[in-house]
């Protein structure tokens, strides 16, 4: 990709947003369909996406307080079903809920996702914990975590080592 289409991609992607945003035109729409004229599939698809997560992660964000959260909760309930009855019923599906038939499986499954709950819970606690009650600046409370986060890296890029 030339300097000069990522730059023409960029302010794209700038105007379709200000397009959704202002107007609330499809600028999503817009945006793929210059993105297939200019690159393949696969390409066109994943930036876009990205593209599209960016803009609407960052809407939410901004919108966060007049979210009906109780819509919500039923809307991702029966999206998890439904994603759940439609991979039962596939030949050969995308992930394999039979998988969890096996106990061991399952158990392992469940404590891994709890693992990953509470190690994100608590990455993104820990600095507010610092800045609010500890009274820490963010520079402070940024030094302060940066050694856990260091050594975490180099522990989790030397561990296949070990087995």
């Amino acid at each position: 990709m030339t300097a000069l289409l990522a730059a023409s991609l960029s302010l794209l992607m700038v105007f379709t947003a200000l397009l959704s945003g202002v107007f609330g035109m499809a600028g999503g729409l817009i945006l793929i369909g210059v993105l297939l004229v200019v690159m393949p599939l696969p390409q066109a698809m994943v930036l876009h996406a990205v593209t599209q997560m960016a803009s609407n992660g960052w809407r939410a964000t901004l919108w966060f307080r007049h979210i009906v959260w109780k819509s919500m909760a039923f809307y991702v309930a029966g999206c998890l079903v439904s994603v759940v009855l439609w991979e039962l019923r596939q030949k050969d599906p995308v992930v394999d809920f039979r998988l969890l038939k096996d106990r061991n499986f399952a158990i392992s499954t469940v404590a891994l996702f709890v693992l990953g709950f509470v190690l994100y819970g608590s990455t993104a606690a820990l600095p507010l914990f610092l800045q609010t009650l500890l009274g820490y600046t963010a520079t402070q409370s940024g030094m302060a975590l940066s050694p856990g986060g260091l050594a975490r890296n180099v522990r989790s890029s030397d561990f296949r080592l070990f087995y």
